[in-house]
């Protein structure tokens, strides 16, 4: 499908090009990115036919950020029919996708006989043909077991023992406590920045999915990186900063240049430095505002505020908030 290839073509940075009634995908690009693009092919495709299989030792190509979250919010984070994970992609210029972690090996058939072990280390087969695979030898085929003639079967049948029971073969159910523990595998492809936002905001939906489940061990701090995450603890209601539908929260993104994610009490800044600052500035005023209608921010010194004096009785909000959207700025009435 266009959109699928259209995500291939942003999150790997290639040129993809599919000839109309053909199964021949040409790659165009750097060495780097043609792998990345090949990869991410191969995980689609694995995607289509069911469980998708992720190699660390493989798979990762310093562009990969995984995540473990409980199964049973697996369905809340990725939404109806997928359309939460599929709109994180778009936007982000990611692909996210649920996978089965497995080391090298783990692919190759099991031996039949001891005897005679099949190699564990055999690369897997590629998906898209390319030059570095032509003349590689084929993945060894592991012998298929012997059938024991029926006489065999019908003798081992008559025989003192006691029969097993049938139920001790049966899988025990897993209790209510071993599912609420199942853990599902994540895996985000992409730039760094995008898969940071990514895991962000699914963060922010498995703890609305479960309480406390990460903000329970949320640290407030400020990062020494340039380009990092800090977390401010809010004091107030997170409600009034996320404001309706969202609006509050996009206002104060758009203004800063970061992305901002409320997990629990806590707000995660994600963004250079001086942005961040900026934005922890922005959340301090509404948040003061919450708890005190008449506090007023101080305005002086700053190279970020531009202070108008103007007849605010007959302001129109509708007009105020589309000025704030098309400007992406912060205004506060003093």
């Amino acid at each position: 499908r266009s959109e699928c290839k259209l995500k291939i073509m942003h999150t790997a940075g290639v040129q993809l090009d599919i000839p109309p009634n053909s199964l021949v995908v040409s790659v165009r690009g750097p060495p780097a990115n043609r792998r990345r693009a090949l990869k991410y092919i191969r995980f689609v495709q694995a995607q289509r036919e069911g469980a998708v299989s992720f190699d660390p030792d493989t798979d990762d190509d310093g562009d990969v950020t995984h995540m473990r979250i409980p199964s049973r919010a697996v369905g809340f984070i990725a939404g109806k029919k997928s359309c939460n994970i599929r709109t994180l992609e778009t936007t982000r210029h990611t692909m996210i996708f649920l996978v089965t972690v497995v080391h090298r090996g783990e692919h190759a058939a099991e031996p039949s006989q001891p005897s005679e072990p099949v190699p564990q280390d055999v690369p897997p087969v590629p998906v898209v043909a390319s030059d570095d695979a032509a003349g590689a030898p084929a993945a060894p085929v592991a012998p298929e077991p012997e059938t024991a003639p029926a006489t065999d079967v019908a003798q081992e049948s008559v025989s003192d023992a006691p029969a097993p029971v049938a139920a001790a073969t049966e899988p025990v159910p897993a209790t209510s406590v071993e599912k609420e523990n199942e853990m599902q595998d994540l895996v985000i492809f992409g730039a760094a920045t995008a898969r940071r936002c990514c895991e962000l905001k699914l963060l922010a939906s498995l703890e609305q999915k479960i309480p406390h489940y990460v903000s329970a061990s949320a640290q407030e701090g400020v990062s020494d990186e340039e380009y990092g995450t800090d977390i401010i603890r809010i004091q107030g209601e997170v409600s009034y900063a996320f404001g309706a539908k969202g609006h509050t929260k996009a206002k104060l993104e758009n203004a800063s240049g970061c992305t901002i994610e409320y997990i629990g009490q806590y707000a995660y800044i994600f963004g250079p430095r001086e942005q961040r600052r900026h934005a922890a500035d922005y959340l301090s005023i509404v948040t003061r505002q919450c708890r005190d209608m008449d506090a007023i921010p101080d305005m002086a010194n700053r190279a970020d505020a531009l202070v108008l004096d103007f007849d605010g009785r007959d302001l129109d909000v509708k007009f105020f908030n589309d000025v704030e959207e098309r400007t992406q700025t912060f205004c506060y009435l003093l």
